[in-house]
């Protein structure tokens, strides 16, 4: 069987259109993250159309396609190849396929706290939903989420919080201030986040 040839192509947005049997379906907490994802870095993983017959049918891409009409893009860079309709849907299901994308190495959870201290803020931390990944990873592997370790945990603790989507907004440009108020030269905590949540515990109670 000869190989499709990729090609790339911009396309209208109005000029493309969703396959009626696409499986994959996304809940409104996941397209807010994505639509967090593509306002940050642009569409870096462009949609991928089948051209033939100038239907030009999404065979990847169908929440992208979403977020950009939300944020009012009129157009995109896409991915085209020209194939049967059979050969469309398993390719679909093909770039679905958790079977054929790997796994992340063992030291994931390090991993991803490195990125998180390298960050300025938490903005794009809690915008792109990067804990829900690691809690993802961690309920994949049957196994339960690390804390801190035994040698490790005193004089510190953990807490953990559900916020609506609402309360992240505020509770993130609070933080966000907290720590641009200055150094937490007095603190023992090396953990921004805790020693932001203890700045503004202390200015609610009259103490800062």
């Amino acid at each position: 069987m000869a190989k499709t040839k990729p090609k790339i192509q911009k396309f209208k947005l109005s000029e493309l259109h969703a396959a009626e049997y696409n499986p994959r379906v996304i809940d409104d907490s996941a397209l807010e993250g994505l639509s967090n994802s593509i306002s940050r870095f642009g569409c870096v993983e462009p949609i991928i159309v089948n051209t033939r017959g100038g239907k030009n049918v999404i065979i990847g891409g169908h929440q992208r396609l979403k977020v950009l009409e939300k944020l009012g893009e009129k157009d995109a860079v896409c991915v085209t190849i020209s194939c049967s309709v059979a050969d469309e849907k398993l390719l679909n299901l093909t770039l679905n396929n958790p079977a054929i994308q790997g796994e992340f190495f063992e030291d994931i959870n390090e991993y991803i706290d490195q990125i998180r201290a390298e960050m300025l803020d938490d903005t794009d931390y809690i915008n792109l939903r990067i804990d829900e990944m690691r809690k993802d990873i961690f309920d994949a592997e049957g196994i339960e989420m690390p804390g801190l370790s035994d040698g490790d945990k005193a004089p510190f603790q953990q807490m953990t919080f559900t916020l609506h989507d609402s309360q992240v907004e505020i509770v993130n440009e609070a933080t966000k201030k907290a720590k641009a108020a200055g150094p937490f030269d007095d603190s023992e905590n090396e953990n921004s986040n805790g020693n932001a949540l203890a700045r503004i515990a202390e200015a609610y109670l009259g103490q800062g």
